[in-house]
């Protein structure tokens, strides 16, 4: 009785196994960097080891509700970590094992987001969480263990939600998309943006062209399974839709007929440069079960079928655009000085690199020292920075409440002391309001209505 048990028990495990083993892009699949082999998660205790598919278990982490089936990767000092998507929970691989690294928590904050590496550090932009879309950009801090916000500028959009992008050198280029969920309420005209990994600035490249009419299929970029080549160009794929090739430096997108080895559903998991080929987690359109195969690079992609312009600017040409400058620069040249020197008299003028502050050509020499280092420090920070964090961020000490008092002490004053020169207006100096990702806490800057900063 008890070997038909054993038995029983022994086959049930092999069928739960098999019914794992089914693939999905969906899934953690990696490159073992240490042992050159790959590795696919099944769920949080078990994953897939080598190109012979070992069964292996994984020590009880605690992952808060983030799971490793589904996570992103991320190879950086030679190890392997895995975090999750909408940010917070980051686990290490190395030496075959798992732990967990963050000290942080599951944030279900950025789905959808621009997850990607760069000078390694892992960084979210944009995407979805908390009833809210984003255009944040956070970074995972290594020694710290933690999330922390990187201050953007440019061209930001209202909001950040894709799944087509592509890190090339120290540029992200993305595909601003509308997902189609009933989260996702607000509508975005689709473009294409690059981000400058090291000013971290953001340009708009241009609006997405109207692919329903450039093919004659409909084509959803937010449905497409994406692999990233080792030719800069980015790789779309999707059952019953011919594949799709972005290059976003050329702002073109072809339709390519590709290899049969490679099914719609492939994962480009490593590239050998030296064999100039791919390891690529695949599967089959029968039983769907998990299997690796080894392709020539050049044999990847086999003909191009048709190609269009990814993005369309604003003007069709540089000429045109040449010609439109042109055509304003004198009106520009000789009415800007005069309309930024009225707009500007009433203002009050901080010069940071002088530490002086002025109003119509006056030093205000009546403000204390502790009155300009907080019209200094916030005109160091033109975006909103935190209400609460702004005594600390300034170097007083105390605990909460007595901070809140000279916070409250300082505002006042230095209220009554512009009062004989801005007027009424003094009261709209400092714009503070809720903070849009959390609506506990508050924000500050100053009013560039009223406030002109020179460098």
């Amino acid at each position: 009785m008890r070997i038909y048990l054993t038995m029983g028990l022994f086959l049930m495990g092999l069928y739960l196994s098999a019914q794992d083993l089914k693939y999905s892009p969906k899934r953690t699949t990696f490159w073992d960097h240490e042992t050159q082999q790959p590795i696919t998660i099944l769920n949080d205790s078990t994953y897939v080891y080598g190109l012979d598919l070992q069964l292996k278990q994984i020590p009880k982490l605690d992952l808060d509700d983030s799971s490793l089936a589904v996570m992103g990767v991320a190879h950086i000092h030679g190890k392997t970590y895995l975090y999750d998507f909408a940010g917070g929970v980051v686990v290490e691989y190395s030496n075959q094992s798992f732990t967990r690294h963050d000290k942080s928590f599951t944030h279900k904050n950025q789905y959808y987001s621009v997850h990607f590496v760069h000078d390694n550090q892992i960084y979210l932009l944009g995407g979805y969480g908390l009833f809210t879309r984003k255009n944040i950009l956070t970074r995972y801090d290594f020694k710290a263990r933690e999330w922390f916000l990187v201050e953007t500028s440019g061209d930001i959009p209202e909001f950040i939600t894709t799944n087509v992008f592509q890190v090339i050198g120290d540029q992200l280029y993305f595909i601003n998309l509308n997902f189609k969920s009933p989260n996702l309420t607000e509508h975005i005209d689709e473009a294409v943006y690059v981000l400058d990994l090291n000013q971290f600035s953001l340009e708009k490249l241009g609006l997405l062209e109207d692919f329903n009419s450039v093919y004659s299929t409909k084509s959803d970029l937010t449905s497409y399974n994406l692999n990233s080549l080792n030719n800069h160009t980015l790789l779309l794929t999707k059952i019953d839709e011919p594949a799709k090739l972005i290059n976003f430096k050329a702002n073109t997108l072809s339709e390519v007929e590709l290899s049969p080895q490679f099914h719609t559903k492939s994962k480009i998991l490593y590239y050998n440069p030296e064999e100039q080929s791919y390891t690529i987690a695949t599967t089959n359109s029968g039983n769907e079960r998990l299997y690796y195969l080894t392709i020539n690079s050049q044999d990847l992609v086999q003909k191009t079928l048709t190609t269009h312009a990814l993005y369309k600017t604003d003007f069709k040409s540089y000429t045109e655009l040449a010609i439109y400058i042109g055509a304003l620069l004198a009106f520009i040249v000789f009415g800007f000085i005069g309309v930024k020197g009225y707009k500007n008299l009433n203002k009050l003028k901080i010069n940071l690199r002088n530490k002086s502050i002025k109003l119509k050509g006056k030093h205000l020499d009546q403000l204390k020292k502790e009155q300009v280092d907080l019209l200094l420090y916030l005109a160091q920070h033109p975006n909103y920075i935190e209400f609460s964090d702004l005594m600390i961020q300034l170097g007083y000490k105390g605990n909460y409440d007595a901070l809140k008092r000279t916070r409250k002490v300082l505002f006042n004053d230095l209220h009554d002391q512009l009062i004989p020169y801005l007027g009424d207006r003094t009261k709209a100096l400092f714009i503070i309001k809720k903070s849009k990702e959390d609506k506990r806490y508050k924000v500050i800057k100053l009013n560039p209505d009223l406030v002109v900063i020179k460098h």
